[in-house]
């Protein structure tokens, strides 16, 4: 289905409209989408109601708070921030923000909608994954004898999930996208430079309906694996990198501030907008509270939170589900218990306990001790990003896994391999389509010489043969 009718297609959101074709409604106000251009699928939904208090008729109503924010028409301000806050490869992306006009069967008005374009993951989300059928939790139920070992969903997958969440919080944490070589050890140490006035995002709800697949494109094993949902996320307002080094330049380690990650900290989710507490009532609140787990439902969001969150997911892809609510099952029970049966290596385990377990201090030593770094008599940590760290070494941990793994990890192909691979396998056609090229160019020269000898002669055939008649003539 077509969207005729634009209004004004030199304004901004209007001619991007223009740039995609809308094919399916997969579910009331959610299409989708394809970009004209590369045919590439995407997901737009329908926000008009969130931003006019009359969608219906917005020039007979007025604007919401989302309006004077996102300003939609122009797309500047928060929008373009929000376009490039989310653009990552493990991030569900929001592309664009469009104004179509839809005309109803038989009404006498044209309709004004606004639409979001995010990035279609066309594979589902881990829910699916971790949901059992009736069929399948009754044979557990009556499964006898309990099997002493157990495992739910591949490893290589645990892994894949992990990193790829790893590396979105990363960015969002601290604002790293790249992985930093340290030639001298032979692996990836610790993420890039990151940007000095990053202020540190806290998503809040990480949860298995909200890590979402894409199909393999490339031969890969798993698709690429995205991180979305973004309708608790925190920006915290607040500089971690400043609020980590004292006016002297010493770090603070010292209570109630404590280390580095204390400082990334926000409300709890369900805290109503318009009860926000200052920053340093947060603080103070975190400290008495410590690493309370399960948290209490007005304790502070720091990192450790996210990392408990990731690891309770982890956890429930371990574990076969054994009722209707499989996470609440995980939660109830240590880490410790969880997985002490559980048939996996015993590096993703004691990586899983890690992010259930540790405070932000010990997380940063134990970075450093992975990475080969000694303390040096320094007061403070030498890695300083702590959620770069964790990535970093969640991917030289899952290369090991894939290299000594037998039949799981041999045929193991992650994406960026997948890609590196497409690459090369580019640059071989690009380099094949040149040296026929220059094949055919040498024997359109051959034939050019052979012509002009024909030109020299006199005749098309120097050899004087008719070739019709049978006869031999002579050359003049």
């Amino acid at each position: 289905m077509a969207f005729p009718a634009f209004q004004a297609p030199w304004q901004t959101s209007q001619a991007s409209a223009l740039l995609y074709d809308f094919t399916t409604e997969l579910s009331p106000g959610v299409w989708k989408v394809y970009r004209k251009d590369s045919k590439v699928a995407y997901l737009a939904y329908d926000i008009t109601n969130q931003l006019f208090t009359n969608p219906e008729q917005p020039w007979r109503g007025g604007k919401t708070e989302l309006w004077n924010l996102m300003k939609p028409d122009t797309k500047a301000s928060f929008t373009g921030l929000l376009v490039q806050l989310l653009s990552h490869e493990n991030l569900v992306g929001l592309l664009d923000v469009i104004q179509v006009r839809r005309t109803s069967f038989g009404g006498p008005y044209s309709r004004e909608r606004w639409y979001t374009i995010w990035d279609f993951c066309d594979a589902g989300n881990l829910g699916t994954l971790l949901t059992p059928n009736q069929s399948e939790l009754q044979a557990f139920a009556t499964q006898v004898p309990k099997p002493t070992k157990f495992r739910h969903l591949p490893e290589s997958l645990c892994w894949h999930v992990l990193t790829s969440v790893l590396k979105a919080l990363a960015w969002l944490h601290d604002g790293t996208s790249s992985l930093e070589w340290n030639a001298d050890l032979g692996y990836h140490v610790e993420m890039g430079e990151r940007d000095p006035d990053w202020q540190p995002v806290l998503h809040r709800n990480i949860a298995p309906e909200n890590i979402f697949f894409m199909y393999p494109k490339r031969g890969e094993a798993y698709g690429i694996c995205k991180l979305g949902n973004f309708g608790t996320a925190f920006i915290t307002g607040h500089n971690a990198v400043r609020a980590e080094i004292e006016p002297d330049g010493r770090q603070r380690l010292d209570p109630p501030q404590g280390p580095h990650g204390r400082y990334i900290i926000t409300p709890p989710p369900g805290q109503d907008s318009t009860d926000l507490e200052n920053i340093e009532d947060l603080r103070e609140r975190d400290w008495q509270y410590k690493d309370m787990y399960p948290p209490l439902t007005d304790q502070p969001y720091t990192l450790v939170s996210e990392y408990r969150a990731l690891g309770e997911v982890i956890q429930a892809m371990m574990v076969p589900p054994a009722g209707n609510d499989h996470m609440r099952d995980i939660r109830c029970r240590s880490v410790r218990d969880n997985l002490i049966d559980a048939d996996y290596s015993k590096e993703l385990k004691r990586f899983v306990q890690w992010l259930m377990e540790m405070s932000i201090f010990d997380l940063l030593s134990m970075m450093e001790l992975s990475a080969g770094y000694g303390r040096g008599g320094q007061r403070g940590p030498l890695v300083t990003n702590c959620t770069s760290a964790l990535y970093a070494n969640a991917i030289r941990q899952y290369y090991e896994f894939r290299d000594k793994t037998g039949e799981e990890g041999r045929y193991l192909l992650f994406v960026r391999d997948a890609i590196l691979r497409e690459q090369d396998e580019d640059n071989w056609k690009a380099q094949q389509a040149k040296d026929d090229n220059d094949r055919a160019k040498e024997i359109l020269d051959t034939q050019d010489k052979l012509f002009g000898m024909d030109k020299l002669f006199g005749t098309g055939n120097p050899t004087g043969n008719t070739g019709n008649t049978g006869t031999t003539g002579t050359t003049t």
